[in-house]
């Protein structure tokens, strides 16, 4: 055992904080300005946890605690680290260090170290323990090659070697490295010239000075807390990364994140090469760190909150029902489906839940017939759910709205619909956000654009949000006029959702929401009870592996069976591809018969018109997007 000193102080963290990029995109980032500045002085700043793998510069020595090792430190490379936190990290006072070997490995050209720091504060108690992989080129053969030397204690539960997870992140955040990253990064103790001279690295054999591992490892982390954690660096619990190519100072880092109960597991790519760089998992405490001052006005609130025996038709439950208290208003969701069927709840939450796939959970209640409460269970849940709508079961569209704090889910207005609309086509000389805004506004009511729209000089497509109310005839003829007379038409297109069969009871909650604080929910629906009804997608019925799935049938509305033969006949005009809307004139026209909803497909032309009697109505191919009193074109293409 090695004992250690570090004194680490202010600046250090300050440093530290801004090497990893914090504060890099926005300099007044209230998220990360706390780890930079604080108003009463630098001792006061947070520090993040990733922080904590810095306690042990200056105590690993490879030479002190492995004597006869002989290795070049300029061809050192970092392999896997992993670190557990106990206490929330200082950013300044005097650190002790205990150091071990805790694995060896003779890999013939190589070695690999594995190194275990135990960190302690002035009084003595434990803050982190870091565990350090490296891989040491030309420093193996140390052993026999028959029975190459092995050891390692390296516990089963802390194994960095993660499975990535198949269906889509639960979240996503790009970050930019810059150039200079390396450079500043070093500047936190790690001085290593693989980073900072280019001769060096190229006898390494790199282009250029590459990016310190520990930095990605920053990034990444930095990210989940963002994203996952909502600023609190204080809910991170273990960190493990293993590095799996370099980084290049100046690109561009993309991080997915997928919940699992308590951990997130992360992937972090390089955009430019499009090649993962890292994977790990970040293990999180329960949500009360980053939420103890929610819950607590949320109990003052309800502290003081009475009911009126004369006025029965305000309350959500009757009185003595259960789960009044099991209702969490913050993420609260109510919906209807736009159909005058009836709905299969059962099939319904299910299918919902595979859709959606909330990390934390979703608790499903049914308040009135087709009148529905979608109880969430953390922030990045319900806003993933509402940035990705619109949403269908069974080919019928979800009109929903957030419920805000002590409104009736009853009183709520359901007429309107969220989308993301691409506007295709169009030219450089309206390709600005005055333009897209007057377009968002024709077609209802614009939200905001997508803020990657004009991060280049062109893109194939720009993205806007808009609000469509669905009583209103969808318009059809615009057309965007250049000074000089020209005319160009303009494209707008919802693009198709993506099909999930995955069983979706996994994530359906009982609803015991603040009380119960993990992050996988318990199932309430018994899978071989819950068929896939319908694909909620504009595909209509005729995918082949939901047929499967349904043993030869699809299931049709509630109760009805048809076999694949008459579903394929009937869905010939139902589209696999993208909506798109034609838009011919700059100024608004009265609405007309003519107006309607297209629809596009790469293998079959031709049109279908049928008279939409209302909200309810159906035409074939139509999404749920009906229009009152108007005519819809669909168009296919013959193949």
């Amino acid at each position: 055992m090695d004992f250690r000193g570090h004194i680490p102080i202010p600046r250090d963290a300050t440093l530290y904080a801004l090497g990893i990029g914090a504060c890099a995109r926005d300099a007044v980032d209230g998220d990360e300005l706390k780890y930079v500045y604080h108003e009463d002085g630098q001792k006061f700043i947070q520090v993040l946890p990733t922080f904590a793998a810095l306690f042990s510069n200056g105590s690993i020595s490879f030479e002190s605690l492995l004597p006869g090792l002989e290795y070049d430190p300029r061809l050192l490379l970092h392999g896997q680290q992993y670190i557990e936190l106990y206490k929330p990290l200082p950013s300044s006072g005097r650190i002790q260090n205990k150091v071990a070997v805790a694995g060896l490995h003779d890999k013939g050209k190589a070695a690999i170290v594995e190194i275990e720091t135990k960190s302690y504060n002035e009084s003595g108690e434990l803050l982190c323990m870091n565990r350090l992989t490296a891989f040491l080129r030309g420093a193996g053969g140390f052993s026999s090659s028959s029975q190459p030397f092995s050891y390692s204690n390296y516990p089963a539960n802390q194994a960095p070697a993660i499975k990535i997870p198949e269906q889509q992140p639960f979240t996503v955040f790009e970050d930019s490295t810059q150039p200079s990253q390396a450079l500043l990064y070093r500047l936190s103790g790690d001085y290593n010239p693989l980073h900072s001279d280019p001769v060096l690295a190229k006898v390494a054999g790199f282009s250029q000075p590459i990016l310190h591992g520990l930095c990605t490892l920053g990034f990444a982390v930095r990210a989940v807390i963002k994203r996952i954690c909502k600023g609190d660096p204080n809910m991170v619990k273990s960190i493990s990364g293993r590095f799996l190519l370099h980084v290049y100072p100046g690109e561009t880092l993309i991080t997915e994140m997928w919940l699992q109960g308590m951990r997130v597991i992360y992937q972090t790519k390089v955009k430019e090469r499009n090649r993962a760089v890292l994977s790990g998992f970040v293990d999180l405490r329960n949500l009360t760190s980053s939420l103890q001052t929610r819950f607590q006005n949320l109990s003052e609130d309800y502290a003081g909150f009475t009911i009126d025996d004369e006025d029965e038709e305000g309350l959500l439950f009757e009185a003595g029902e259960d789960g009044l208290a099991e209702i969490d208003d913050r993420w609260l969701l109510v919906g209807r489906f736009l159909t005058n069927r009836s709905i299969d709840f059962q099939a319904m939450q299910n299918k919902i839940a595979t859709l959606w796939q909330p990390g934390c959970g979703l608790y499903v209640k049914e308040l009135d017939p087709n009148l529905f409460l979608f109880q969430f269970y953390h922030e990045v849940d319900i806003e993933r759910v509402i940035e990705g709508s619109p949403w269908t079961f069974d080919r019928a569209l979800l009109i929903m709205e957030m419920v805000s704090h002590g409104v009736n889910p009853r009183t709520i207005p359901l007429n309107k619909i969220e989308l993301w609309v691409q506007l295709h086509n169009l030219s450089i000389g309206f390709m600005s956000e005055k333009v897209i805004r007057g377009v968002g506004n024709y077609i209802g009511t614009f939200i905001k654009s997508d803020p990657n729209n004009f991060s280049g000089v062109w893109r194939d497509y720009l993205r806007i949000r808009v609000k469509i109310p669905l009583e209103k005839p969808l318009k059809k003829k615009k057309k965007l006029e250049m000074q000089g007379g020209l005319n160009y038409d303009l494209e707008l297109k919802v693009a198709p959702r993506r099909r999930n069969y995955a069983d979706g009871s996994r994530w359906l909650r009982s609803g015991l929401a603040t009380k119960n604080t993990g992050w996988q929910g318990e199932s309430s629906v018994n899978p071989r009870r819950s068929p896939v009804v319908a694909p909620m997608t504009a595909g209509g019925l005729n995918d082949q592996l939901m047929v499967e799935r349904n043993q030869g049938e699809n299931l049709v509305g509630f109760g009805q069976k048809k076999n694949n033969q008459e579903i394929g006949n009937q869905n010939k005009s139902h589209t696999s591809g993208e909506a798109f809307l034609r838009e011919k004139n700059v100024e608004d026209e009265v609405d007309n018969s003519n107006d309607g909803l297209l629809f596009f497909d790469s293998k079959r032309m031709r049109i279908i018109e049928g008279q939409v009697s209302g909200p309810n109505g159906r035409t074939e191919g139509d999404v749920g997007l009906a229009n009152v009193g108007s005519k819809m074109h669909v168009i296919t293409e013959e193949e």
